[in-house]
């Protein structure tokens, strides 16, 4: 990862932490943002930063242009990414040796891939079967994933972070869905006295 696109990562890691239900077309593109470099670190084998770059944008925009138009085909890839991604990060701060596994450079144990795949199934199920919540579970979890990342934080405490942002990002995401609701229940309410008339 490039000391310049830290401070990057962390704010889209802010922003799909406190806003991602809301924003999810920005999820889509994150995840193929970081999908991305990782394809261009294992497939094309390229350790240019440009070229790194070119392929993660390129990927970006696949993502926002699929959360845009296909929105369930876009949730089940970005629930598989975002899982994957999300539990070898987890596994890595609680220690479990899943390889090297960073932003533009992956080497990945026997392991860590099954814990990816795992991880993509999960979120893979989540995003199918409850799309609402596990929207805001999934874009808190890789918003505490994008964050926790680029604090580069010793395991056990990386670990603590995590589940603290995490948790942060559902309650305010929770927090901010209920009073849409209740919002659109007054609209609503207010609405029908006036047709009545």
């Amino acid at each position: 990862m490039e000391l310049q696109s830290a401070p990057v990562l962390a704010l889209l890691g802010v922003m799909l932490l406190v806003a991602g239900r809301k924003l999810y077309w920005l999820l889509s593109a994150v995840v193929g943002l970081v999908a991305g470099l990782y394809i261009s670190a294992v497939y094309f084998h390229t350790t240019a930063s440009w070229q790194q770059a070119v392929v993660a944008v390129v990927a970006g925009l696949v993502g926002a242009l699929l959360a845009v138009s296909l929105q369930k085909v876009a949730a089940v890839v970005v629930g598989f990414f975002a899982g994957g991604y999300g539990l070898v990060v987890l596994a890595q701060s609680i220690g479990i040796q899943v390889g090297t596994v960073s932003l533009g450079q992956v080497n990945s144990s026997p392991l860590g891939t099954v814990i990816f795949i795992v991880g993509g199934i999960i979120g893979t199920a989540l995003m199918a079967a409850l799309f609402d919540w596990a929207l805001i579970g999934i874009t808190s979890w890789f918003g505490a994933t994008l964050i926790t990342r680029m604090l580069d934080l010793r395991s056990g405490l990386s670990a603590i972070v995590f589940l603290a942002l995490l948790c942060v990002g559902i309650i305010i995401q929770l927090a901010a869905n209920r009073m849409e609701k209740r919002q659109k229940a007054e609209a609503k309410d207010k609405a029908e006295p006036e047709e009545k008339a």
